[in-house]
């Protein structure tokens, strides 16, 4: 994770926070780098005491929680996030993507100008965990079509996009079947149809709502200009992690609003505090019967009861002379061990 030296020196944390919630902010910064979405941090004081650095000790947590989460906001999907963590994890998904390509062209040039396309196409495929998947699509379809016998047949079935072509040269192949876009006529023949036209465009780093669409998500969904200003940076950050595409980021925009709504609508009522029961505090009186049985639990295995206070050991002791009597208990607290008969 990149670190703005000036930005964070000058920032209010340096002054207002103590040593210990200035450790534990960072450790947060550094903990919301590595998640999952970038830049933020589950909203649940359990674990952010772990990765603040405080383990278990949630009650020490609680006493620099403020001040650590200086700056965190909480969004739609009920995390929370840090604006400048988040624009520092857009840039650098932007960095990724540009040496990315300067990779593809350096070998491209030294290949001699000839871009292998489909070798790219296979290593994007490797990393996104699909390359299995269509590999083994591809084989099925071509054992489908070695399956198939007789003249002028064929065959489209759902686990391959491949087509068996005629075995006679005479007789046209059929015409293709409807493809994703129901509008593939409109394509001028002879020109391929693009794959960015299909699954659309990553979302530009500078992107923001227009005012129109802020007037629109605010009158539908209830939204404020500071949840506009909160929400924005989680947009960005959710699907530069997701690595979504979309031809229509508006639209997209409001389907977050509306989840961020229904995320909204859902939240539970805080609990109530509920008030302790009249004497729940009051401490334990012990009655006759509770001496009796903590007596005679004294005279069988010599154990005492904590709650009755001193054992009969101790002058302290509370428990009536009469009932350790009656256990066969003295006034020293040395009980009367009846003795053994041995068989002759």
């Amino acid at each position: 994770m990149p670190l703005d030296v000036v930005r964070l020196r000058d920032s209010d944390l340096t002054v207002l926070a103590s040593g210990e919630a200035f450790r534990a902010a960072v450790l947060l910064w550094c903990a919301s780098w590595h998640q999952m979405p970038a830049a933020s941090i589950p909203n649940d004081e359990r674990i952010l005491a772990k990765l603040a650095g405080y383990g278990r000790d949630v009650e020490s947590w609680a006493k620099v929680r403020d001040d650590a989460l200086h700056g965190f906001v909480e969004c739609s999907d009920g995390r929370l996030y840090h604006p400048v963590v988040a624009e520092k994890a857009l840039e650098a998904d932007d960095h990724r993507k540009k040496q990315r390509e300067r990779t593809l062209k350096a070998t491209e040039a030294r290949r001699g100008g000839k871009r292998d396309d489909a070798r790219n196409d296979d290593r994007i495929e490797y990393r996104n965990g699909k390359r299995g998947d269509n590999h083994n699509k591809k084989r099925r379809g071509a054992r489908n079509e070695g399956d198939l016998t007789g003249p002028n047949l064929t065959k489209t079935t759902t686990e391959s996009s491949e087509r068996v072509t005629p075995t006679t040269a005479d007789e046209p192949p059929a015409p293709p079947s409807e493809t994703l876009s129901a509008k593939a006529g409109e394509v001028p023949e002879g020109k391929p149809v693009s794959t960015g036209s299909l699954i659309g465009k990553p979302l530009p780093s500078d992107w923001t709502p227009n005012d129109q669409l802020c007037e629109e998500v605010k009158s539908t969904f209830g939204m404020t200009d500071a949840d506009l200003q909160a929400e924005l940076p989680a947009f960005h950050a959710l699907n530069a992690q997701r690595g979504t595409f979309s031809n229509n980021w508006d639209s997209t925009f409001q389907l977050f609003c509306k989840r961020w709504k229904e995320h909204r609508d859902k939240q539970a009522a805080p609990r109530a505090q509920l008030n302790r029961m009249p004497g729940s505090g009051d401490r334990f009186v012990p009655g006759p019967a509770d001496w009796d049985k903590a007596a005679e639990l004294y005279g069988k295995t010599g154990r005492w009861p904590r709650e009755h206070g001193p054992d009969p050991m101790s002058p302290a002791c509370k428990c009536p002379v009469e009932i350790l009597r009656k256990h066969g208990i003295n006034e020293k607290g040395e009980r009367r061990i009846p003795s053994r008969k041995v068989s002759a």
